[in-house]
């Protein structure tokens, strides 16, 4: 009884549902294992409160780590939405710059064309016109 008091170890507080859920297995245990009974009521309580103590820690951290689990699948499925919104943009932004290169393509074969008629026409001028000298130049002779 006065065990607790010297007890080095901090006794958590424990849920309710949790006590008897615990209370419920150890006599179920106590009751389908009599052999390992002991014969001091005292050790019988001082196990019993070292093992429920053991199983709300447990209780305790197994809480802890749901929640880190549900913050962590939280933060994932942001991300995700985050990403998937940032790569939709990333698609939308490609098709406009796509659609701008493929019209600057256009173009560019359109003035290479005008070009290619332009010169075409000069090549042709210069042939009439150096024809035409030769021909003022026999005139001369």
């Amino acid at each position: 009884s006065n065990s607790n008091s010297n007890s080095t170890e901090i006794e958590i507080e424990i849920d309710p549902q949790l006590r008897r859920q615990f209370q419920k297995a150890f006599d179920l245990t106590l009751q389908t294992n009599p052999s390992i009974v002991p014969a001091s009521p005292q050790i019988l309580a001082s196990l019993q409160n070292a093992l429920l103590q053991q199983t709300a820690e447990k209780s305790q951290k197994e809480q802890t780590l749901r929640k880190k689990l549900s913050s962590l699948r939280s933060e994932r499925e942001e991300m995700e939405s985050r990403l998937r919104k940032e790569m939709g943009a990333a698609a939308v932004r490609k098709a406009e710059l796509t659609k701008e290169l493929e019209r600057i393509a256009r173009e560019k074969e359109r003035v290479e064309e005008s070009l290619i008629k332009q010169t075409e026409g000069m090549t042709a001028m210069k042939k009439d016109l150096e024809y035409k000298l030769a021909e003022a130049s026999k005139e001369k002779e």
